[in-house]
């Protein structure tokens, strides 16, 4: 009889934890993803950044390799949020908040709704399908001419 008290209490234990709702900022994320692949692109999830990395933002990203390239998508609490963050990175792309950047190639950073996406690369089309799905870039890199 105990035994079957505890069976009990853990099953029910377990599945209210089960819910319907559906996690808004996933969902979010998986439609920005969809969105990509719709565009012809492979998205690998590469997993959430940590403390052993720099700290740009309040919230860790989430990496992802789009055909090879990597791509950082910061997810805030809602817009205004993200809006208030997105005002920290400079115009080039090389100071976010207090900390300088010093990118490997051309930093691109979209700031959609919740979003923050970063891409620092110079695919012209990956840019182009970015700016398709999320606007224009809130950062602009100065081109040199040699």
């Amino acid at each position: 009889m105990y035994y079957e008290k505890i069976h009990f209490f853990l099953i029910v234990l377990f599945l209210s934890g089960c819910t319907g709702t559906i996690d808004k900022k996933s969902s979010q994320s998986e439609n920005l993803i969809q969105k990509l692949q719709e565009e012809g692109h492979t998205v690998i999830n590469m997993g959430v950044g940590n403390s052993s990395g720099p700290h740009l933002f309040s919230v860790y990203p989430t990496y992802y390799k789009v055909d090879g390239k990597h791509l950082a998508i910061y997810e805030f609490q809602n817009e205004k949020e993200a809006k208030k963050e997105s005002k920290t990175i400079s115009e080039d792309g090389t100071h976010i908040g207090g900390v300088i950047v010093e990118p490997i190639d051309i930093p691109h950073f979209y700031q959609k709704g919740e979003f923050i996406v970063s891409y620092i690369g110079s695919d012209t089309k990956f840019e182009k399908d970015l700016e398709k799905i999320l606007g224009k870039s809130i950062t602009h890199y100065p081109i040199l001419n040699k």
